[in-house]
């Protein structure tokens, strides 16, 4: 016999907004309007190691929604004690997958899009270890 106050497993447990999901009437996050906000898809390095030669953005700002295109080129330069963050910092490719710009839109998938459409040119050169 369990005490009074007690919930065992597999009891049934009360859901405070159980009627309203399974009518249709629960708002989730995805429901409440937010103000316009921009959505970001980063540009990677596809080199483990190397220097950024040239970005040509040029086909990226021009895709629909897009409102801008970060690189290295034209990152706001971060001072001390900020320079620890490296991002968008240099032209210094230093992993795989690295983040070497930012395309910034009204929404996600134009972001993702443009982000494809750029293709840096690099200059490899050996990893160090």
């Amino acid at each position: 016999m369990k005490a009074a106050g007690t919930v065992a497993i597999g009891d049934p447990i009360p859901r405070v907004d159980g009627r309203k999901k399974v009518t249709g009437a629960a708002k989730y996050s995805a429901d409440f309007n937010a103000a316009p906000i921009a959505h970001a898809s980063l540009i990677m390095s596809t080199i483990p190691s190397g220097r950024i030669v040239r970005m040509n953005t040029a086909k990226a700002a021009q895709a629909p929604g897009v409102l801008a295109v970060i690189t290295p080129a034209n990152a706001i330069r971060l001072d001390a004690p900020e320079r620890r963050i490296s991002l968008h910092q240099h032209d210094q490719v230093y992993y795989q997958n690295q983040p070497i710009g930012i395309v910034v839109a009204e929404t996600f998938e134009q972001a993702q899009y443009a982000a494809s459409l750029v293709h840096p040119d690099y200059r490899p050169e050996a990893g160090t270890y």
